[in-house]
């Protein structure tokens, strides 16, 4: 395994770009860049696959950002070594290198043959739009079953997510049975309710509305 190219590959599905231009209505161009603000990863890119290193201050007084790029049939090499460790652009690598190769391969001759390839790259360039404006609302996010210290919510640590427990109105969670009999059991003992909070992470008037809420039955 290349672990050098596998990191640039890793590195290119978080920071790199692909994208397919045009001018006017008859020319479209391949550009693969990749930028941030420490250059030393886009240099390594630039050791491999040749290209521009360049560097953009910033006019606002922020730090300068660095930038590598490749156009044309520059990128194809690059795009080619890097597909098979890429996941999130491997999508956009893909149209592209079938884009640029399509570039290359066709000369059009006859009026019918040149609309027939405008067409298509005028395709590709369409389809890498859409690649971008893709959404993922519709993956599945594991949910956290994590129901110790407090985690973004100041009742995180009492829930264990919908369908067990008691409901919890404010939240539309639940709370989990251990914690609440754990936490009547520190009332009995005589505990405050600011102790308790403190115990859960949870102000005192949280503990109060939740032992209050879901008496000790």
């Amino acid at each position: 395994m290349d672990t050098e190219l596998a990191y640039l590959a890793g590195f290119f599905d978080g920071e790199g770009c692909i994208s397919i231009g045009k001018s006017g209505e008859r020319h479209y161009h391949l550009m693969i860049t990749a930028a941030q603000i420490n250059p030393e990863p886009l240099l390594a890119f630039h050791r491999r696959f040749g290209g521009y290193v360049e560097r953009k201050r910033d006019a606002r007084g922020f730090r300068s950002t660095h930038q590598w790029r490749l156009s044309a049939r520059q990128a194809v090499p690059a795009l080619v070594a890097l597909r098979p460790y890429l996941v999130v652009k491997a999508s956009e690598a893909d149209l592209a290198i079938q884009f640029q190769s399509s570039q290359q391969s066709v000369v059009a001759k006859t009026p019918e043959e040149v609309l027939r390839v405008l067409t298509e790259r005028e395709s590709m360039y369409q389809m890498m739009r859409q690649m971008k404006k893709q959404a993922f609302e519709t993956v599945i996010l594991p949910r956290s079953d994590r129901v110790g210290p407090k985690v973004g919510g100041r009742r995180a640590c009492l829930t264990a997510g919908p369908g067990t427990g008691h409901p919890n109105p404010r939240k539309g969670r639940a709370v989990d049975p251990m914690r609440l009999a754990a936490m009547h059991e520190m009332r009995r003992e005589g505990k405050t309710y600011e102790a308790i909070g403190a115990a859960y992470g949870i102000k005192r008037a949280a503990a109060h509305h939740i032992l209050k809420r879901w008496a000790d039955g």
